[in-house]
């Protein structure tokens, strides 16, 4: 299948296999079939043992319909039976719902990503996530009743978060053909672009160190990021902004 990592698929999740695209939602799949060690941009699919061996063509349709367990959502909460009792009804809601969601699990605390605990009337969220705890952010800044209504949106907006935040291919060669910088920036008041702006040029040392920005940034002060491509082929990157005190995710 032409989609890998670099799609967010993992090992384990289910696809639907169709003749044609057009057809996936009138008709029955011709055959189900498991992703089985997925590359960067293509994944091995398996049929299942009960799936008949598809006979396709030149090309068929995988519509994914369950997400595979590296997806899945860990979470730790206190030892309180209400709490447990609304996060186990949450987690047979995504799996009976919505397959193809990272499924949310409860775990132990060393292996969660978020850790749930009571705090008089409100619920605090803690983060577990170790990648998260090294820049610094411990909790996130909101609490909420001890309601489930109040606690799905919260959750649905975590799993969404972290799937995000952990979706690195198993491939880091691409690594090796990219240099990232961030440095501080001077206006040269001398020379002007084509919108008549200052042109601005870096001056100091790269501030990255060990892939982490710790500033403190002064008034007025500019900064720039600088990616350079040392690969033959074109690369055309996105940038997302991740901000671990409220999950929001950002172009």
């Amino acid at each position: 299948m032409e989609a890998g990592t670099v799609h967010g698929i993992t090992d384990g999740a289910i696809f639907a296999l169709y003749t044609d695209r057009r057809l996936a939602s009138l008709q029955a799949p011709v055959a189900t079939l498991k992703a089985s060690n997925p590359k960067g941009t293509t994944t091995i699919l398996v049929p299942l043992p009960e799936s008949v061996q598809p006979n396709i063509d030149k090309q068929a349709f995988g519509l994914l319909i369950k997400a595979g367990e590296d997806e899945s959502f860990r979470i730790h909460v206190e030892p309180n039976e209400k709490l447990r009792r609304i996060f186990e009804e949450i987690a047979g809601e995504r799996e009976k719902y919505d397959r193809t969601q990272p499924k949310v699990m409860l775990v132990e605390k060393k292996r969660a990503e978020l850790d749930i605990a009571v705090d008089g009337e409100k619920l605090v969220f803690n983060i577990t996530d170790q990648f998260v705890r090294a820049q610094g952010l411990h909790r996130l800044y909101d609490t909420t009743p001890l309601t489930l209504e109040s606690i799905r949106p919260v959750i649905r907006k975590a799993a969404h978060y972290f799937w995000h935040l952990r979706r690195t291919g198993n491939t880091k060669h691409l690594q090796s053909l990219v240099d990232i910088e961030f440095r501080r920036l001077e206006e040269v008041s001398e020379n002007y672009d084509h919108t008549f702006h200052s042109v601005r040029r870096p001056y100091g040392p790269n501030l990255i160190k060990d892939g982490v920005i710790d500033i403190v940034v002064e008034k007025e002060a500019l900064y720039g990021i600088k990616i350079v491509n040392k690969s033959e082929g074109a690369l055309y990157p996105s940038l997302f902004y991740f901000d671990n005190s409220d999950l929001s995710i950002s172009m």
